[in-house]
């Protein structure tokens, strides 16, 4: 590392690869981490539950480690803070609430306790120092609440590090992109930009998660038998707009998925539960009970993982009291991620062959949308 004055950027994951994020900015010795994500591997790296990144240079230059920022709260963007919490050195963690409450889960986990008042919680338009930087969480829409983008204020002058975002005006629990504020820190000089490319390809906008949910509303509201709906458990504003309307068809509503009954218990503690759901969500074991018509299943593992809930019913096995029957409609809410398309495949096929009827974004584009910008809104940003 450089003795003599300098602004710098080392990404030590997500640049060229999906999962592993983690940047690290360095102003004049003084560093700080944004985010600290996995990946998962596919069939090639046998016995590895995740990959997570190379934090070799963080643990040669612990003591210049000022804080850690946290953008939101998906697992290619938090995955890895508990398993390289040593590596951060005691530094402070700033992170929304949603995100706290994700991380704190996973160091209780691994037995890992935060000293006191290591984890800081941020607020929109504060200005958060550390060693050489300031820092400031700009809200952006993403297919989770609580997406920030960064405002990174050094004296060369300002980065802005706009984790995962979107330009959408629906965003069911969260909040739309501040393209005023955004605009504003523009105004005021931009040195760099470092941007999710995720879909640069794409040469259309994303589109808006609004017409996702009307669309999904109406194969819930005119679908006869049984529904298993699959989505990212992140994903659960998506979710629970879905259950709600489940709900006023009078079906009954179980959640299957370690993780999604996580995100539903944090949901409750930061407001984002519909209570409207209070009174139709029952156990697995209810609904196996239930008539097909009365019975709506949240099932966890769209891209196909082992063991998931979704992959387990595919395969013909009993989940807690569930088994996938002729008649049930899948609707599998989600995009194949590349390298999942094994896994993915197989799930499809058994629901085929168990007679169950199945939607995917294969066969129906309207049931999902990307949480990532296409290339015009990269532009936008910009």
């Amino acid at each position: 590392m450089s003795k003599h004055k300098h602004l710098a950027a080392l990404p030590l994951g997500g640049v060229g690869i999906i999962g592993t994020n983690m940047m690290v900015y360095d102003c004049d010795g003084d560093l700080i981490v944004v985010d600290a994500g996995v990946s998962f591997p596919d069939e090639s790296a046998p016995g590895t539950d995740v990959i997570v990144p190379d934090t070799r240079f963080l643990r040669e230059h612990a003591k210049q480690i000022k804080a850690i920022f946290i953008t939101h709260a998906h697992e290619d963007h938090i995955g890895a803070v508990g398993y390289l919490w040593d590596d951060f050195a005691g530094a402070p963690v700033f992170a929304s609430p949603l995100s706290q409450m994700v991380i704190q889960g996973k160091l209780a986990e691994l037995g890992i306790k935060p000293a006191k008042g290591q984890m800081r919680t941020v607020t929109t338009r504060e200005q958060y120092v550390a060693g050489n930087f300031s820092v400031e969480y700009v809200p952006v829409s993403h297919s989770i609440p609580e997406a920030f983008a960064l405002a990174i204020r050094t004296s060369y002058g300002t980065i802005v590090h706009t984790g995962d975002y979107k330009f959408d005006d629906v965003a069911p629990f969260g909040q739309i992109t501040d393209e005023k504020r955004l605009a504003e820190i523009g105004a005021e000089g931009v040195l760099a930009v470092f941007g999710d490319s995720t879909n640069v390809l794409n040469p259309k906008e994303t589109g808006s998660e609004g017409p996702v949910i009307a669309h999904l509303t109406k194969l819930v509201t005119e679908t006869k038998g049984r529904i298993i709906f699959a989505a990212f458990a992140s994903h659960f504003g998506r979710t629970f707009e879905i259950a709600k309307v489940a709900a006023k068809n009078g079906r009954k509503v179980a959640f299957l998925g370690r993780t999604i009954n996580k995100f539903i218990q944090h949901s409750k503690q930061l407001g984002y539960w519909p209570k409207e759901l209070n009174n139709w969500v029952i156990d697995a074991e209810e609904a196996a009970g239930l008539p097909p018509e009365k019975v709506f299943i949240f099932a966890s593992g769209t891209q196909g993982e082992p063991g998931s809930s979704l992959t387990r019913l595919s395969q013909g096995a009993d989940v807690r009291g569930l088994r996938i029957k002729s008649g049930d409609t899948v609707i599998m809410s989600s995009k194949m991620i590349p390298g999942n398309e094994k896994g993915i495949l197989a799930v499809i096929n058994g629901f085929a062959l168990a007679g169950a009827n199945i939607i995917t974004e294969l066969t129906d584009k309207n049931i999902h949308v990307s949480g990532h910008p296409g290339a015009p809104d990269v532009k936008r940003m910009y």
